[in-house]
């Protein structure tokens, strides 16, 4: 599977298994040409952050968008967003108690990315993971 295709799966997998849980999917044209390795990890992100939302959101929707971005001067860079609108994280979260989180972060980062957190007691959480495609 091509990674478009790869991230319909795995959303169409969390989506069969909660369907009290409204997915929102917005995928870039052009998301097939990237080698295995930053597939795999574009397609952990993605299968861990909605895990997180699963298992600790409490949420009823939930965004996934992946995109191709090309800021002024600056490299292409692949952008990965998942949004919902679930119960947040505690103001003591840690995000190196969170396995999950520190994995992410840490294939991102082999890659010269970064991953944000944006998270607030019942605001929801944001996770955007940028990784450089040049």
């Amino acid at each position: 599977l091509g990674l478009s295709e790869a991230i319909r799966e795995v959303a169409d997998q969390y989506r069969r298994q909660n369907p009290d849980l409204e997915f929102e999917l917005e995928l870039n044209e052009g998301l097939n040409r990237f080698d295995e390795e930053l597939n795999i990890t574009v397609y952990r992100v993605v299968q861990e952050c909605l895990t997180n939302v699963v298992k600790h959101a409490e949420a009823s929707h939930v965004l996934v968008k992946v995109s191709l971005q090309q800021p002024e001067n600056k490299p292409e860079s692949l952008e990965i967003l998942v949004t919902d609108d679930g119960r947040g994280l505690s103001p003591e979260f840690s995000e190196g108690r969170r396995f999950g989180l520190l994995g992410m972060k840490e294939r991102v980062q082999a890659f010269g990315g970064e991953v944000r957190v944006e998270s607030g007691p019942d605001q929801g959480t944001s996770i955007a993971a940028t990784l450089p495609v040049a």
